[in-house]
């Protein structure tokens, strides 16, 4: 195994991070032996976590103070924010960086812009609302959607932390589903990538559908 640090980058650590989603489980020890993770960036073999000590911590980008890392995706990463022009009001702020070996692929921007628009568009109790999608005017590599901040996390996890969920619970969730699925329906829209790691639950129990970046609207 590789076990130097490396000081120096030109790389972007989530777009560096975005690259390893893209290339899989064998990226990480290729792109670290040549150099192109930051001095701070841990990444586990089996490719499933990925740990970076972001520069964008505590700092303000377009109007939305961030406050901390919660995940990573495909197309980005998801911060928990503050929205300044809404009296702070705490957002999750997903974002795409513009710049680096993947992030530079205009049809992912475009994907990306996509997700944010087709987002704001819809109002539903049972789907993440989105409140904004834009660019940052000062940083200009950096695009972001800003959405509803779920405090209870996602099905997944809350399915890896609790085990099978019970018969009461597991009826809350397929309804509220189907429910954002009934209204998807209407408004002509596939979500295409329904899974655990995408329904999101609040601390009161309301489950909500998430992720359209890879929807289609008819």
């Amino acid at each position: 195994a590789v076990t130097k640090e490396y000081e120096k980058t030109d790389q972007d650590p989530v777009s560096v991070i975005n690259f390893l989603d893209a290339v899989n489980t064998f990226a990480p020890y290729l792109i670290k032996s040549l150099g192109m993770i930051p001095k701070g960036t841990t990444i586990k073999s089996n490719g499933l976590e990925r740990v970076v000590n972001s520069s964008l911590i505590g700092q303000e980008r377009a109007n939305y103070e961030i406050d901390e890392r919660l995940g990573i995706g495909a197309m980005g990463s998801v911060y928990k924010a503050r929205m300044k022009k809404r009296n702070n009001k705490t957002v999750a702020l997903k974002i795409l960086f513009g710049k680096g070996i993947v992030l530079s692929d205009d049809n992912l921007r475009r994907r990306f812009e996509s997700e944010g628009i087709m987002g704001m568009d819809l109002k539903h109790p049972n789907i993440v609302e989105v409140y904004e999608v834009g660019q940052d005017p000062v940083h200009k590599t950096i695009r972001y959607i800003a959405s509803e901040y779920i405090d209870g996390g996602d099905l997944q996890s809350r399915i890896n932390h609790e085990g099978q969920l019970g018969l009461r619970e597991v009826h809350r969730a397929i309804t509220s589903i189907a429910q954002a699925l009934i209204y998807l329906e209407g408004e002509k829209i596939v979500h295409r990538d329904l899974k655990p790691e995408n329904i999101m639950r609040t601390s009161e129990g309301i489950y909500k559908v998430a992720d359209f970046g890879l929807s289609l609207k008819d």
